[in-house]
């Protein structure tokens, strides 16, 4: 396998691993997910 093949697969899935990243810290922020403490504004 070579560096370019390499390259093109870990691209998607480097991809997905951040937009989970960003929803997760973005349901995190307002509050959505269980066992968080509502912060004060």
């Amino acid at each position: 396998m070579t560096r370019e093949q390499l390259i093109l697969l870990l691209m998607p899935a480097v991809g997905l691993a951040l937009v989970v990243a960003f929803v997760f810290w973005q349901s995190w922020r307002d509050g959505v997910l269980p066992n968080q403490k509502p912060k004060k504004k």
